[in-house]
């Protein structure tokens, strides 16, 4: 018996550490079990925290869309009414459920600036000049007013119902600034609305250069003191050469290559001197007038409060000087009849042979600007009339004149003795031999 009785006993004992075996097993499954759920969590999170990131930039991306939609908006405001209402200027996206391809925000945008009402006017007065100074500016250096306004934009999270709480996304406010700069004319030696040639054997050193279309340099070396900048492409023809600097007595850059067109331009022309040669290629600008030529120069009948009028003229010349069917009269400002004296300094002269264009002669020696009088406005109601300056090479005070016509200049303008804060704005202006 007892044999049976060992054999009994061999079979417990293998039982037994089967048993141990099993449950050694089991533990492992477990413990493998736990890593994997581990594994997944982390995996997980990290999925969410990608798409989490993912639905940040996206609403970050809108938002910037959303900011150039109302900077586009604030240009075509000053465009045709000559001022900006900023707060018609706010935008509301606001989605129902949201998407990935807009990501899950609701997105407020609200524009406001430090003006009166709200609103920022075109003027053509200057008494609050502010110097542009960033180092980065392309029109560092020159004298603008600037008006800023302010773009608060609130991102809020379309994920709130409870099935999303553990996808909750952050909620993001982003104030971008506008700023409307208006810069005087004035500040550039040469400002073109259009594309232009500028040839440097006539004129190799020059201030300021900025051109709404392409810039074409002709022929040998030309030097700006400041930063020259072009709205399209610049380019070099006929071994034209390009230096510009960021102002007076400053480090030059060139333009190494023909044309800002050249790729490897591209690459470094935000790191030449501070981009003191940067066309539209490089970085897109643009200006916009809120009167064009026409328009400033015209003399209508709109209310002085029409901001379009505003920009007109002839509203600020001290002199307002007028042809009809060969009568001159000369007044100022406020309406008032000006002096014989005055008027003795315009008469009318009609060819025989052109008397389709009678021709306003203003001779500068008989009535020369000074304090009071230095800023003269000079119409027909002829179209085709011509005016004539003559005797203004030496200029004894300031001098403007504004005509929405072709200008002609005898002997020379402001050439001679001290040069003086002296312009001509008109349709057309050329130079005539004199007498």
């Amino acid at each position: 018996m007892e044999p049976l009785s060992g054999c009994v006993d061999d079979q417990r004992r293998v039982r037994q550490v089967q048993g141990n075996v099993l449950v050694i097993l089991l533990c492992t499954v477990a413990v493998l079990g736990l890593i994997g759920g581990a594994l997944f969590e982390i995996a997980n999170a990290a999925r969410e925290r990608a798409l989490k990131t993912q639905y940040r930039d996206r609403a970050v991306a809108s938002t910037e869309f959303s900011v150039e939609a109302i900077r586009q908006s604030a240009i075509q405001q000053l465009q045709q009414q000559a001022w900006l209402d900023v707060g018609s200027l706010d935008t509301d996206q606001t989605q129902t459920h949201g998407s990935k391809e807009t990501g899950y925000y609701n997105l407020n945008l609200q524009a406001t600036a430090q003006t009166p009402n709200n609103q920022i006017w075109a003027t053509q007065t200057h008494n609050s000049f502010q110097s542009l100074t960033a180092p980065d500016d392309p029109f560092r250096g020159v004298a603008a007013v600037v008006n800023t306004f302010t773009v608060t934009a609130d991102a809020q999270s379309t994920l709130s119902s409870p099935t999303d709480s553990r996808f909750a996304l952050p909620s993001m406010a982003l104030t971008p600034q506008i700023s409307v700069r208006q810069i005087p004319v004035s500040e550039f030696t040469l400002f073109s609305s259009a594309s232009f040639q500028v040839a440097s054997p006539f004129m190799p050193i020059v201030g300021r250069v900025h051109s709404e279309g392409d810039l074409i340099v002709w022929g040998g070396k030309y030097i700006s003191i400041y930063p020259v900048t072009a709205a399209g492409n610049i380019s070099l023809v006929h071994n034209g050469s390009l230096f510009a600097q960021s102002g007076p007595n400053q480090p030059q850059a060139n333009l190494p290559f023909e044309s800002t067109t050249n790729n490897e331009w591209l690459a470094m022309s935000r790191s030449v001197e501070r981009s003191n040669i940067l066309s539209g290629s490089d970085l897109p600008m643009s200006m916009v007038e809120a009167a064009d030529i026409n328009e400033m120069t015209a003399q209508d009948s709109r209310p002085a409060n029409n901001p379009i009028a505003q920009q007109q003229l002839w509203r600020q010349c001290s002199r307002i000087v007028l042809e009809n069917n060969g009568t001159i009269t000369v007044s100022s400002a406020s309406g008032a009849p000006a002096s014989s004296q005055e008027k003795s300094a315009f008469t009318c002269f009609v060819s025989p042979t052109n008397p389709g264009a009678p021709v306003i002669i203003f001779n500068v020696l008989k009535e020369p600007p000074s304090a009071g009088r230095n800023s003269f406005y000079i119409s027909s109601s002829n179209p085709n009339a011509v005016v004539l300056i003559t005797n203004a090479a030496n200029l004894p005070s300031d001098m403007a004149i504004v005509s929405p016509l072709a200008v002609s200049v005898a002997g020379g303008f402001n050439n001679l003795g001290v040069p003086k804060a002296a312009s001509i704005t008109a349709k057309r202006v050329s130079a005539v031999p004199v007498n």
